[in-house]
């Protein structure tokens, strides 16, 4: 059996799209937190998949001449907003 670790936005935060880039609403402490293109597109494939490695598997499909760097880039944005509250984790078991 193996466990894997997926995120989710937290159920307290609300965003809204704003030209490519989206703002956070977290109604626990009525911040509000800006993302840009690239952390619009993280947290929206966070939404999507969950799982770090299918967020970073897709924005390496998206943008290709990242390399390596977008594994840590998703690992560093996941840390900081996990310490905002922003996202939540959950462990899923599989057989």
């Amino acid at each position: 059996m193996t466990s894997r670790v997926s995120f989710r936005p937290a159920s307290w935060v609300y965003w809204n799209a704003a030209g490519s880039e989206l703002v956070l609403f977290d109604t626990r402490n009525g911040s509000y937190h800006a993302l840009n293109a690239s952390g619009s597109a993280i947290w929206e494939l966070i939404g999507e998949w969950g799982e770090p490695a299918q967020v970073v598997a897709a924005l390496q499909i998206r943008f290709p001449e990242s390399g390596g760097q977008l594994a840590i880039e998703v690992e560093q944005f996941i840390a900081r907003a996990l310490e905002l509250g922003l996202l939540v984790s959950g462990v899923e078991s599989s057989a």
